[in-house]
């Protein structure tokens, strides 16, 4: 019976894990810049590639701040930097990024696949 509770509360968890493939170009010009944000319980954290293929760490964890059932998960960076991303989804394959520095609110937008 334990090993049936403690079984129930650990699927949640496994069923909830996701990690989206994003390619997102700059509102403002020609930057275009790959990331990968994977949830980890109530963060996700986030590594990308820029289009001159410099590497970020994936040390940097955006919290989840608000998560709208069929639809929308918005995430909050404050740090040295601060940012809201925006992961939109219809389905769970495939979703868009918006992706907004709140220094010059610059915008960057593009396409992700969900794993």
């Amino acid at each position: 019976m334990k090993k049936l509770l403690l079984l129930l509360f650990l699927l949640p968890n496994l069923v909830i894990a996701e990690t989206w493939d994003c390619t997102y170009k700059s509102t403002k010009g020609n930057a275009s810049e790959s990331s990968t944000f994977e949830r980890q319980g109530e963060f996700f954290t986030y590594g990308a590639s820029a289009s001159r293929g410099e590497y970020r760490s994936r040390n940097e964890k955006f919290k989840i701040a608000k998560e709208i059932q069929g639809g929308k998960i918005i995430l909050v960076f404050n740090g040295f930097q601060d940012y809201i991303v925006e992961l939109i989804y219809d389905n769970k394959v495939d979703g868009k990024i918006v992706f907004t520095d709140l220094r010059d609110l610059a915008q960057w937008k593009g396409s992700c696949s969900i794993k």
